[in-house]
């Protein structure tokens, strides 16, 4: 007989209690002479006889409960006949094929480790074994498919996950396979983004055994391209900042390129000490990226050790490059002040060098003005208004945007001509004074906004919280039809309501443009919310993505004619695979690649996106083995000997619980028991 849990036996000792409260409860008899009473004597000595037995029988019956009890709890069985087969050996193998496993022959030196972690296996051992960056799983294999399936192992640009690893060592000591001996092994380099990924709050896993291996080089040398982003474009040139890192213990000394169609069009020279991060600007003629949309390749000459983190992929959607012309027309200078120096701002620092403003007053308005103009903001609306409404209306179709404020004394008939010339978004009505500010869930309103869908000023926005910015009142507005709103107020009143008019559209913005209804204009936030109103015509679009994410592209009117919803046109992915996209909402939907490269269509216009490596995957810093054995402990936990011999033991023999028969055995001794404590009472 066994027991899994031996230790509930030391709950047998509690029959002291039943001993000592019946030596305490014994009688303690006094002779008394009586006379008379000597003929009861036989009678007296043979009822005593009979109650000392039951008394005795029921101390015996109690400590057999007690006793049952414990072994219960220490849950019993029987060993059987021998098993036919000894108990089975599973191993569980997790491969860090993240991109770091690029570097230099590590790839190879990860299956080589594996291989011969297999080898050492027993013949009848089982393999599952899982590619941590990937994602890919191979199960219940042999030794033989084991060692065929590690040539299939490649690199991947995706970040690794240690879940779907520890879930399945978690679930290994299942019911059907509670006896198998479970051992885990694992093969990485240890960078710093696999070290983070251990240093997770993770819950640890118990295994039979644990082992590990190494993957590295004495001294890394690396270099990478991190990230890339457009900052804007001008007549002259498209600017870039790009981040290069230096990931190795060497000084690196290269030369960055940005290449389009495979030339060189600019350089710089990149001179960083291991461990720093810097950001390089790179002014690309415009000449070089004639087109809508451009691919700007961004690498580092020569080669180090890991190849694939020498290029970003940069696809940018561009402008047209027209010259943006601003006119702010307002009733006298200090209205117009605030947003006019915020516009300028704008056209400073973005890069925009073909961006002017213009300030004018409303005297000095003639709508000849606006054949040069791009956009048009009215702080307060001119005396004859009325006379400019077909103007403004044919100046939004030809493309223009018309940005409309309302200061404290708007003008509500003026308004209404517009609204009946199609040119106003929305009429102000009744003025409401008290504190009011934009609604804390403008960023969700904001999702796929009209204005700027890529969500790259939203984002700025949020960022000087605009939502706590008082305002001193606001108007009822009442929207006009093919109007919509796209930010609302606390009070869930209108702020913005925009009105498309054939390519362009007017704006009504339900503020002042100076500070006296409110400080958004005299904020930080001046700059950004004057850079939305003006909407995405100025912008340069980035089409870049990481290892793993879903990448998408613009569509064709084309293209989302032809299967809204549905797959709808072919692209090809970094490797070079055809595959169709879905085309939803004004973009088409590739699958997640894995590799870094291009994304592009098959369609013309030919259009780009680049899918790259997550940043810091590629930081071949090596962690000290103090470090890693650290956390390897804190998430493999191996059983002790004296486990791994009962589990053994439990392998070897088959058993047979008997809870159930002690179970019915302490319930009869407790029927039994009340029926003689019963009959002592008599």
């Amino acid at each position: 007989m066994t027991f899994s849990g031996i230790m509930f036996l030391f709950g047998g000792l509690a029959i002291a209690g039943p001993l000592l409260a019946h030596l305490l409860a014994r009688p303690r008899y006094r002779r008394v002479p009586f006379a008379m009473m000597r003929f009861l004597k036989l009678g007296e000595t043979e009822s005593q006889s009979r109650r000392r037995l039951r008394n005795l029988l029921v101390l015996l019956i109690r400590c057999a409960i007690i006793l049952l009890v414990a072994a219960l709890f220490a849950r019993p069985a029987i060993l059987l006949a021998g098993r036919q087969e000894p108990p089975r050996p599973v191993f569980y193998l997790g491969l860090d094929n993240s991109m770091s496993m690029a570097y230099g022959d590590h790839l190879d030196k990860l299956r080589a480790a594996a291989a011969e972690a297999i080898n050492r296996a027993p013949d009848k051992a089982v393999f599952h074994f899982y590619c941590l960056a990937s994602g890919t799983a191979y199960r219940d294999l042999s030794k033989n498919e084991a060692l065929a399936q590690l040539k299939d192992v490649t690199v991947s640009g995706c970040t690794a996950e240690m879940a779907p690893f520890l879930a399945a060592l978690h679930g290994a000591k299942g019911k059907e396979h509670e006896h198998d001996i479970v051992t885990a092994w694992m093969a990485s380099d240890f960078t710093p983004a696999m070290t983070a990924i251990l240093d997770e709050d993770t819950q640890p896993v118990y295994v039979d055994s644990f082992d590990y291996e190494v993957i590295g080089a004495e001294k890394v040398s690396n270099a990478a391209v991190v990230d890339a982003a457009a900052q804007g474009v001008g007549s002259e040139r498209l600017s870039l900042a790009v981040a290069v890192a230096n990931y190795g213990l060497e000084d690196q000394h290269r030369t960055l390129a940005a290449k389009v169609e495979g030339r060189d069009v600019v350089t710089a020279q990149v001179d960083l000490a291991p461990g720093l991060r810097r950001v390089f600007r790179l002014d690309v003629p415009t000449s070089a990226v004639a087109d809508a949309y451009a691919a700007v390749e961004i690498a580092l000459d020569g080669q180090d050790p890991l190849a694939e983190d020498d290029a970003y992929y940069l696809g940018l959607a561009l402008p047209a490059r027209d010259s943006q012309h601003v006119l702010v027309t307002s009733l006298n200078v200090r209205e117009g002040f605030l947003v006019k120096t915020a516009l300028e701002a704008f056209a400073r620092n973005s890069v925009f060098d073909d961006l002017t403003v213009r300030h004018i007053l409303h005297r000095d308005f003639d709508t000849h003005m606006l054949d040069a103009a791009s956009a048009v903001v009215l702080t307060s609306l001119p005396a004859r208004i009325a006379e400019c409404a077909d103007a403004l209306r044919a100046f939004a179709m030809g493309g223009g945007t018309i940005i409309f404020f309302t200061p404290p004394d708007a003008d509500a008939v003026g308004f209404q001509q517009l609204a009946e010339a199609g040119v106003a978004a929305a009429v102000p009505g009744t003025w409401h004074t008290g504190p009011v500010s934009i609604a804390s869930n403008s960023g969700a309103i904001l999702a796929g906004d009209l204005l700027n869908p890529d969500g790259s000023v939203i984002r700025a926005l949020d960022n000087y919280r605009i939502e706590s910015l008082p305002l001193a009142g606001y108007y009822d507005c009442g929207t006009e039809p093919g109007a919509e709103r796209l930010w609302v107020l606390s009070n869930g009143v209108g702020f913005l309501h925009y009105l498309p008019i054939g390519k362009g559209a007017t704006i009504l913005v339900n503020t002042s443009a100076d500070d006296s209804l409110g400080p958004l204009l005299k904020s930080p936030a001046a700059v950004a919310f004057c850079r939305y109103l003006l909407g995405e015509k100025e912008g340069v679009h980035e089409l870049t993505f990481l290892c793993g994410e879903s990448a998408s592209l613009p569509a064709t009117s084309v293209e989302l004619a032809a299967a809204p919803g549905r797959q709808a046109a072919w692209v090809v992915t970094p490797n070079g695979t055809e595959v169709q996209a879905t085309a939803a909402g004004s973009r088409l939907t590739a699958p997640a690649a894995t590799s870094p490269g291009w994304l592009r269509s098959l369609a013309r216009p030919l259009r780009y996106a680049g899918i790259n490596v997550p940043e810091g995957e590629t930081d071949m810093v090596p962690a000290s083995n103090a470090r890693i054995v650290r956390l390897l402990d804190q998430v493999f936990r191996q059983k002790s000997l004296s486990g791994l011999q009962e589990a053994a033991v439990a392998g070897n023999q088959a058993t047979r619980p008997l809870w159930r028969e002690m179970a019915w055995a302490a319930i009869a001794l407790l029927l039994v028991e009340a029926f003689l404590a019963n009959r002592l009472k008599r």
